[in-house]
């Protein structure tokens, strides 16, 4: 019960009653990518990539994907 308070408080708190806001999504995650950060294999274009390839079914783009990550 005391969980569900605090989290409504802190959502209230960030967001308001504001209905441009009611219907957006969190960023999600914990990990983002930061312009002069640490370098990844992880980077925005591959991961984009890969999404790329898993939802065309695509090996040409799964190639291109790993040609990224190697």
């Amino acid at each position: 019960d005391e969980v569900a308070t605090e989290t409504l408080s802190r959502h209230t708190d960030a967001f308001g009653n504001d209905p441009v806001l009611r219907n957006s999504l969190e960023v999600g995650g914990e990990y983002m990518f930061r312009m002069r950060g640490e370098a990844h294999m992880w980077s925005p274009d591959a991961v984009a990539t890969l999404q790329h390839a898993v939802r065309q079914g695509s090996w040409d783009t799964f190639k291109d994907y790993s040609a990224q990550i190697d």
